[in-house]
């Protein structure tokens, strides 16, 4: 076997060893990345909804619709109010006579339990991905209510593909180093082995 064989066969090697590190990265930076977005999203409405809730509580059931519709605007959320039997009090984006019963929801379900709800899902109204988070409030005259904000998954997909472009430049970077070193090596080695 000559050295360039080998030198060809140790350089492979390398570049394979190379691609599954800088693959396995990407992913596990991905993933973190998308999870971190989504943890940051749902704390932010969480926050909003702790704003909005002593407001909600104040509103008359007759001013709903322009209470969710102001309140969606300032908070850049699709805020919905739901009954405890799940129907649509009102909603920031979508005519409520036309929504489907909202009591089989998971962040519905959890928000009626007592707790706060979160669940991430395709909307069949906006046709489009949300993140969803639901907790108890309360509505003059309608103790028991739900109040529930939702965001476009948008943000999340734009904050992880500009990671992805982050990863791809310094992989490209680093494959190149790591080629360069591994050549020297494989060189200096097969020339030792032959």
């Amino acid at each position: 076997m000559g050295s360039a064989s080998i030198l060809r066969k140790l350089l492979l090697t390398a570049l394979l060893l190379i691609v599954v590190a800088l693959g396995s990265a990407a992913v596990f930076l991905t993933r973190y990345t998308a999870a971190r977005e989504l943890h940051h999203a749902e704390d932010m409405m969480e926050a909003q909804a702790r704003i909005l809730a002593p407001s909600l509580a104040a509103i008359e059931a007759a001013s709903l619709a322009q209470w969710t519709g102001r309140e969606g605007v300032e908070s850049r959320a699709r805020v919905t109010v739901i009954a405890r039997d799940g129907t649509v009090l009102a909603d920031s984006q979508h005519d409520p006579a036309t929504m489907d019963n909202h009591a089989a929801r998971p962040e519905v379900r959890q928000a009626l339990a007592g707790a706060t709800g979160a669940a991430v899902r395709h909307s069949a109204t906006l046709d489009a991905d949300l993140c969803y988070l639901a907790v108890p409030a309360e509505l003059r005259g309608t103790p028991g209510v739900i109040l529930r904000l939702a965001v476009p998954l948008q943000q999340i997909d734009i904050a992880v593909a500009a990671v992805r472009w982050l990863i791809l430049r310094a992989s490209l970077v680093a494959a190149g180093f790591a080629l360069v070193i591994a050549f020297f090596a494989s060189r200096a080695f097969s020339r030792r082995i032959q």
